[in-house]
């Protein structure tokens, strides 16, 4: 099983991301949660959404949760 954590501060398209414990995305102790031990990211992901309304799986850790596009260098956000 997996040690899961989810981001305090959401990404600039509003998701907070779920991470395994060695992801080399992890955020800082001060900015994640610890959602629990899961043997699948899912399990992870769905605990993350009993707390936080838009989240979303990591695309270098936990892809097979990953939804949505990447913002391009190109895109503009307002």
């Amino acid at each position: 099983m997996q040690h899961y954590y989810v981001s305090d501060l959401p990404q600039v398209d509003g998701y907070h991301v779920i991470h395994t414990g060695d992801c080399r995305r992890l955020p800082l102790p001060h900015s994640r949660t610890y959602l629990g031990a899961y043997p699948f990211a899912v399990n992870a992901l769905d605990q993350a959404r009993r707390f936080r309304t838009a989240v979303n799986g990591c695309l270098t850790c936990t892809p097979g949760c990953y939804q949505g596009v990447m913002l391009s260098k190109s895109s503009k956000i307002s």
